[in-house]
């Protein structure tokens, strides 16, 4: 499903881009939070 979503950002293009991101940045600040 993963893999898939990203075919799908692609063909979407920079909408889908920004969600990754944010949803990137959400998952970094978790793990700064957790010490990793």
């Amino acid at each position: 499903a993963f893999l898939h979503g990203l075919d799908d950002e692609e063909n979407r293009g920079s909408g889908t881009l920004k969600s990754w991101l944010h949803n990137h940045l959400r998952f970094a600040k978790l793990l700064k939070l957790l010490g990793l």
